[in-house]
């Protein structure tokens, strides 16, 4: 009865799986077993070996001693069959012992994992490419894992063992490593996750940027572990930190010259400046809601039609650069003259995205040159 109810259970299970005996020929096996390889007739008494060639070789010299006091044990094989196509099988192996507990032979269970192990393959290409390396602290006993581009980014050696002491020690001290560390006391005492990007000095001595997500497992109200990703940004931030550097020396500049910036989205219709544009057209910024209007407004009467026809649409057209000058009238009454230059983005069809401008103050240097014109004039009927 034992037997029968083994028997039927082997054959009604899910899972592809036969059991051997001593000689690799099969004993009994599963339904799924004879469905996966494709055979309809009985395979009791058949070579295991001989249907399933992607088996291993090495299987057939397993014994007791193979399994280490151990019920199971896994493999994870790379078989190419004739086809040219890698394929990747996972192996699930036990044994089973005879009436007087000799080894009998192994009992199989495999699976073709070439699908996910594809996936984990493309994954983890993909993560030494954009330089991502993952970790794990198991709190429980103690034991930190580092993944190889991890330790590839601290610059240590692929037999470092690290634990959490040493790799908060990592970052810069300062700011930096205090910040971690409240990241990771939080994380623990509250489960809470942390996505951030700090420094850290590298075993090599070398200053990085690097960007840290850590989450916390919890279990019946505590902490058992920690795990997340680690990535090298340093290229990307110093490149962001340089731009930054840059846009503020410019906007410093902008500020001493008087020179307004401006942003003009063709297809939107959106106009967006810089908050010195307010003050060259002599306009509150909190007095009015549209931008684009509240400029054209300011225009004198009669450069208007100028600015329209002759400076935008033939440098939307393409027929000139926007280069042009034009006169404002401030709220006060005020005429100043602004001179207007900007940049035309296309698409590949030639069609016209948007402009990107900046105007500045003619004012003072037309009125300059028109006083020294007039000194000129004077002199020259002086001496005539």
């Amino acid at each position: 009865m034992e037997a029968l109810t083994a028997t039927f259970s082997i054959k009604q299970s899910p899972f592809s799986v036969a059991v051997l005996d001593g000689k690799g020929h099969i004993l009994n096996y599963s339904n799924r077993f004879a469905e996966d390889i494709d055979q309809k007739k009985d395979l009791t008494g058949k070579d295991y070996f001989a249907i399933v060639p992607q088996a291993p070789s090495a299987f057939k010299k397993i014994n007791r001693a193979y399994f280490d006091g151990k019920a199971t044990k896994t493999e994870v094989q790379h078989f190419v069959p004739e086809n040219g196509k890698p394929e990747w099988y996972e192996w699930k192996l036990s044994y089973w012992i005879t009436d007087d507990d000799q080894y009998g032979g192994l009992v199989i269970f495999y699976e073709d994992i070439t699908e996910s192990h594809r996936d984990k393959e493309l994954i983890s290409r993909a993560m030494d490419v954009a330089r991502i390396g993952g970790w794990e602290v198991d709190l429980v006993n103690n034991v930190m894992y580092w993944s190889k581009v991890t330790k590839e980014i601290h610059e240590v050696p692929y037999d470092f063992a690290p634990d959490l002491e040493k790799g908060i020690y990592f970052y810069k001290e300062g700011k930096d490593r205090d910040k971690i560390t409240a990241l990771v006391s939080d994380a623990i005492a509250n489960g809470s996750p942390w996505d951030t990007e700090l420094r850290i000095n590298t075993a090599s001595g070398n200053e990085k940027w690097i960007h840290a997500k850590g989450e916390a497992e919890v279990v019946n109200g505590q902490c058992v572990r920690l795990f997340g990703t680690f990535q090298d940004i340093d290229d990307r931030k110093r490149m962001e930190l340089e731009n930054e550097a840059i846009s503020e020396r410019l906007a410093i500049a902008t500020q001493a010259a008087k020179i307004g910036i401006w942003d003009y989205d063709v297809v939107k219709n959106e106009f967006v400046c810089s908050d010195e544009m307010y003050s060259l057209y002599g306009i509150c910024k909190s007095d009015f809601s549209g931008v684009n209007e509240a400029f054209e407004a300011a225009l004198h009467p009669e450069d208007k039609e100028m600015v329209r026809e002759e400076g935008v649409q033939l440098a939307m057209q393409g027929a000139k650069e926007f280069d042009t000058e034009f006169r404002v009238v401030w709220p006060n009454g005020k005429v100043r003259i602004i001179r207007s230059m900007g940049h035309i983005a296309r698409d590949a069809h030639g069609n016209t995205l948007k402009m990107i401008g900046a105007n500045w103050d003619l004012t003072d240097s037309r009125e300059a040159e028109k006083r020294l014109k007039n000194l000129l004039s004077i002199t020259t009927e002086q001496n005539d």
